[in-house]
């Protein structure tokens, strides 16, 4: 018995590999991949299946983020550092850990739509002073961060977390 995609192969100048997904040839010769992901034989009920979604056009999020929320848990994150003397290596290890979590609590506030980016820096105190500067497209009715800084006799740490709204 030939299967489905070899009876529809008359449609279609080459072989369909499935109904839903995979690379096929168009009705003009060339190859485009489809939207959907998986086979024919599969099952919508089956994990992993996604159905693509109709579009909202929701230009605003319903949730805006709000940096506040994050405040108090970001400044305990920042206390990592505690009176730990500038070693370039462990506050290098111990700011990434900072940094994935405070991505982590940022990710746990649920705000709809919104990507993150978070920054953590780390410096050693000698009397000098420090700018921390950042540039980025920006869109200030949707986008917000929040910026932290900690500071002991021995070292400074700066952390920033931007929300960017993904429409």
């Amino acid at each position: 018995m030939e299967s489905r995609a070899e009876r529809r192969m008359s449609l279609w100048r080459g072989r369909r590999e499935s109904v839903w997904g995979g690379r096929r040839e168009s009705l003009w010769g060339g190859r485009r991949e489809s939207l959907w992901r998986g086979h024919e034989e599969e099952d919508s009920a089956q994990a992993g299946f996604r159905p693509k979604l109709a579009n909202t056009y929701r230009l605003e999020p319903l949730h805006p983020f709000a940096p506040h929320l994050l405040r108090r848990g970001a400044e305990e994150l920042l206390g990592a550092f505690g009176d730990l003397q500038y070693q370039q290596d462990s506050c290098r290890r111990l700011a990434c850990r900072v940094a994935d979590q405070l991505l982590a609590l940022a990710k746990e506030q649920v705000f709809e739509r919104y990507r993150y980016v978070v920054q953590v820096s780390v410096g050693q105190k000698l009397g000098q002073g420090v700018k921390i500067a950042s540039k980025a497209l920006w869109d200030h009715e949707k986008d917000s961060f929040i910026t932290l800084r900690y500071e002991n006799p021995y070292l400074f740490a700066v952390g920033t977390v931007f929300a960017l709204y993904m429409d």
